[in-house]
Formats: structure tokens, sequence, C-alpha cells
């Protein structure tokens, strides 16, 4: 985000304290950012079909085979469409419906 701007200076000496106390209380707040999303990971009970695309070749088509576990990339929650998917060392396209459809989530093991 840039934070540039103009700011026209205040020719009162009470409307210069007010806008500076303005400024110093909206630029000294504490800002948090929300924790990255963890990756998804799912096994395909069905068997998948994924596009692989790189720069000036063709789409391929490829099956991500039964039992095979993806990771699906950030806040699945909020993917729909095609979605970035970690399979077999590779990134391909997926779409997001087939795998809520077709796959289960694999829940992270602790310890």
């Amino acid at each position: 985000m840039n934070g540039n701007c103009f700011i026209r200076k205040p020719g009162e000496l009470r409307e210069f304290v007010q806008f500076i106390e303005t400024c110093y209380e909206f630029w000294s707040r504490i800002v948090t950012l929300n924790p990255r999303p963890l990756p998804a990971r799912y096994r395909a009970r069905e068997p998948l079909l994924a596009l692989r695309t790189e720069a000036g070749t063709a789409t391929k088509f490829m099956t991500i085979e039964r039992g095979s576990v993806i990771t699906v990339e950030g806040d699945v929650e909020q993917k729909s469409g095609f979605v970035d998917v970690a399979y077999k060392g590779q990134i391909v396209k997926v779409y997001m419906r087939d795998i809520e459809k077709s796959a289960d989530r694999v829940l992270r093991q602790t310890g």
C-alpha cells in the first residue's frame, strides 16, 4: 500500500494541534495481520482431472490418481474455481468443486 499523499497545513493553531493529534492516533495504532492460512491436504477418493500449463506450451491434461495426497495452498474456505495444487512435485490446476466431491481432507498430525 502506498502512503503518499498531500496534506494542507491548517492555518489556525487549534486546527494544527488537532491535526497533529489525529495523525498521531492513526499512525501510532498497533496493526495485527491475519496469520497466513496453512495449506490444506486432501487424499483423492476418486481420480481427479488436473491441468498443467507452462508458458509457451499447450495445456496438458493429467489424472491425479486415487489415493494420492495433494496440497492446496491458502485458505481453502475462500477458494472456488480452479486452484493451484501441489502434486508429485509440480503445481497443477484442479477444480475446487471436484476436490470437495472426490477427496477427503487429511488432518494434520500433532506431536
